[in-house]
């Protein structure tokens, strides 16, 4: 007949499967990704939504005594990331002199860390309890499972190797402030993990300056050589020199069963990630390329704008005298609209009254200013007047004007485009050349007598 296990097997087993499934259970709460960059400088000042953002105060305590803390979270594809604010009026500071373990024995705060979430009970080795000082000061305490065999410790800690992450702390008039990032390679994953990760804050508050106790360091090798180990007792400082306080309302820290859990939520563009993974000095030529590439094509998109306005203007372009020199042209000016177009006729009567100042003094100072002048008007009256009667600025009337005249003078013949160009008002011919091109769909050299009556 097969031996039964001994009952303690057994309830170890049941506890097990118990945690497991309140594990499981746990609701699973969203961690952002950071839509910030992180200036480590121990001042969350930079620090925005999306993130993780919670906030806990003491309650039991004498109301002067009773410190608040915010803390926020968020992730990059690097880095874990978490700032916080602590109020703490009366502020204990550790001495120089004072091991890792010792840490919680004045004003700090834990974070306690499970990127895997797998642990259950207790802190197993991925497990690390990371301690800060406001000074800038920090250390690890990482879970270990042979303590926990070894020995019934419920909180199975040693003090391991510095991990690798960057800490700032800044005292404050209100109490301190501090920012960390732990880069996930620190963690033991190469990449942001896609589970949940478990993580636990908790501040220490004292009340009343001390001299450090002694340390609570347990080794390996003090249980292999029979040391004896057992939990220490409540400190009697709790509840009156001590109030110690996590997120999730607990005064004990350091069980797992008790620890958020949070899954990473959002993550960088596609443009961030193909930088990324291009590397710096590609990243940076692929930016200046998209970079001209918008450019580009917003320029190119602003051209077809502007032609698309300019012909319009062309096409309801009013009956008018002709350009210096000109008889008259009426074969290249469309008719007038119908006075149901949407202008307004006071309007309209302006804009044409502005048309003919312009193509009578097309070798005159046209500018905005200065025409406004010339009609005995503000510059703002202009421009409405110009909008409202021709859908038009007073920029754009006066190249269809000069083009328009430019048209004309092709059409009837006898000068040079050049001689053409000067003479309604462009000193560049190529900048003629190009706006005429894309107003009339021809070049300048293409039009003259010949070709306009064979149109």
């Amino acid at each position: 007949m097969p031996r039964r296990p001994p009952a303690s097997v057994l309830r170890t087993l049941c506890a097990a499967a118990a945690w497991s499934l309140l594990g499981a259970l746990a609701p699973v709460q969203a961690l952002p990704h950071a839509g910030f960059t992180l200036q480590l400088d121990g001042v969350p000042d930079e620090w925005r939504a999306p993130a993780f953002d919670r906030q806990w105060q003491e309650s039991q305590a004498p109301p002067v005594l009773r410190n608040r803390v915010r803390a926020r979270m968020a992730w990059t594809l690097d880095e874990l990331l978490i700032a916080a604010e602590v109020q703490d009026a009366d502020r204990v500071d550790a001495p120089a002199a004072i091991e890792v373990e010792q840490f919680h024995q004045y004003d700090s705060i834990q974070v306690y860390l499970d990127p895997l979430g797998d642990s259950i009970q207790r802190m197993n080795a991925d497990d690390l309890d990371l301690l800060l000082l406001p000074d800038g000061r920090s250390g690890v305490l990482r879970g270990d499972e042979l303590i926990a065999e070894l020995a019934d410790v419920r909180v199975p800690q040693r003090q391991a190797a510095p991990l690798s992450h960057r800490y700032a702390a800044r005292r404050t008039a209100q109490g301190w402030t501090f920012e960390l990032a732990i880069p996930w390679s620190g963690l033991g994953v190469r990449s942001p993990p896609s589970g949940a990760i478990r993580v636990d804050l908790a501040m220490n508050d004292w009340v009343r300056d001390h001299a450090p106790g002694a340390s609570s360091a347990i080794t390996v090798q003090t249980l292999r050589q029979g040391g004896a180990v057992s939990d220490p007792p409540v400190a009697s400082e709790v509840g009156t020199q001590l109030w110690p306080l996590s997120w999730t309302g607990q005064r004990d820290f350091g069980f797992p069963q008790r620890w958020l859990s949070l899954r990473l939520v959002g993550g960088p563009t596609w443009v961030e990630r193909a930088l990324r993974a291009l590397g710096p000095g590609r990243g940076a030529v692929l930016v200046l390329i998209l970079l001209a590439a918008v450019a580009g094509i917003g320029h190119w998109l602003g051209e077809r704008r502007a032609t698309r306005h300019l012909r319009r203007l062309l096409m309801q372009w009013p009956s008018s005298p002709s350009s210096p020199g000109v008889e008259a042209a009426p074969a290249t000016v469309a008719p007038e609209p119908a006075a149901d177009a949407g202008f307004d006729p006071r309007d309209r009567a302006f804009a044409e009254r502005a048309v003919a100042h312009v193509r009578a003094h097309l070798d005159a100072d046209l500018s905005p200013p200065a025409l406004a002048s010339a009609l005995h008007v503000s510059l703002r009256s202009l421009q409405r007047h110009l909008r409202e009667g021709m859908d038009t600025t007073p920029q754009e009337l006066v190249l269809a004007a000069r083009l328009a005249a430019a048209h004309e003078l092709l059409a009837v013949g006898g000068l040079r485009v050049s001689e053409v160009a000067f003479r309604v008002g462009f000193s560049d011919l190529s900048h003629f050349s190009r706006r005429f091109r894309a107003a009339y769909g021809v070049a300048p050299s293409r039009v003259g007598p010949a070709l306009a009556e064979s149109g």
